[in-house]
């Protein structure tokens, strides 16, 4: 159930929500509502901030690059164990504690895209891509400026405008996320 709500706004506060409704393709009042329904929530879960992405406003945990799907799809890959992920990429427990909370709190919003990224193929990356291709890693053991090297890997996986990563081979990629495989997107760089 909605409610209608007035509120009165100072001229260059309107001018920045018809702009931000513009951007978003979206009428003044959705606009407003949909940055006050985000403050909410960070109000409620200080460990989080929306911001705009590729694909759309998205909850991420503040003052990371990491989104909140990303920390639930990664955590899952750790078993559901924060504690193992946070040290992983050596951050507090507690923050990605954080990210988790704010999943279970709203599952609607978070599940849908972990589910879409789970049944991503390499093939659909390809298509979406064109540059994307694996990268097969003669060394053992990856290092990397964000992340620890674990066993339980098979290699890591990089995506576009990540933290630079590099492979012992002399590759660079982007961030080592901890998949099962090892994927290169973007061009072959030697260092």
């Amino acid at each position: 159930m909605s409610r209608v709500v007035s509120l009165r706004l100072k001229e260059d506060e309107a001018k920045r929500i018809e702009r931000l409704a513009r951007q978003f393709s979206r009428s003044v009042g959705a606009t407003a509502s949909l940055l006050l329904r985000e403050k909410l929530r960070e109000e409620d879960f200080p460990l989080i901030e929306f911001r705009s992405s590729g694909v759309g406003r998205q909850p991420y945990l503040k003052g990371h690059r990491l989104a909140v799907w990303e920390v639930v799809y990664f955590t899952r890959q750790w078993s559901m164990d924060a504690k193992q992920y946070a040290e992983h990429l050596n951050l507090p427990e507690w923050l990605v504690e954080g990210a988790l909370a704010y999943a279970r709190a709203f599952p609607d919003e978070i599940e849908p895209i972990v589910t879409e990224v789970q049944s991503t193929t390499i093939e659909d990356l390809r298509r979406i891509v064109p540059g994307f291709r694996r990268l097969k890693c003669r060394w053992p053991s990856i290092s990397c400026s964000t992340s620890r090297w674990n066993p339980r890997w098979l290699g890591c996986y990089v995506s576009v405008g990540s933290t630079p990563c590099r492979c012992r081979n002399g590759m660079t990629g982007a961030i080592c996320t901890g998949l099962k495989k090892k994927y290169w997107l973007g061009p072959r760089q030697m260092v």
